[in-house]
């Protein structure tokens, strides 16, 4: 296991996976293999952080919009002043609550 280990974390390769275990070390890699590998190349988006950060605060701003609203028309318009998005915005995250 050590021989894997050393070869993975000094070799030069082209590589992602590679490159994603010398990054996070071999601990965290088998890992994210375990939790993420799948069935004859199964592929996963991984978002870069940037992209993971704004969807984590979207999720959290749909959070509040839906359990800030009173259900009047005068609240999707200050929901959407607040959160600098449109009423339709506002709306459509309303519906998905309730969809979902």
């Amino acid at each position: 296991m050590n021989d894997i280990k050393n070869m993975l974390m000094n070799v030069d390769s082209d590589s992602e996976l590679v490159e994603l275990a010398q990054t996070i070390g071999i601990d965290q890699f088998k890992v994210v293999l375990s939790t993420l590998g799948g069935p004859l190349g199964m592929q996963v988006y991984i978002p870069t952080y940037e992209n993971f950060i704004a969807a984590f605060r979207r999720t959290l701003r749909d959070h509040d919009i839906v359990s800030t609203y009173d259900g009047t028309a005068e609240s999707i318009r200050v929901l959407a002043v607040k959160y600098c998005i449109t009423k339709t915005r506002v709306r459509q995250i309303l519906a998905n609550e309730r969809k979902g």
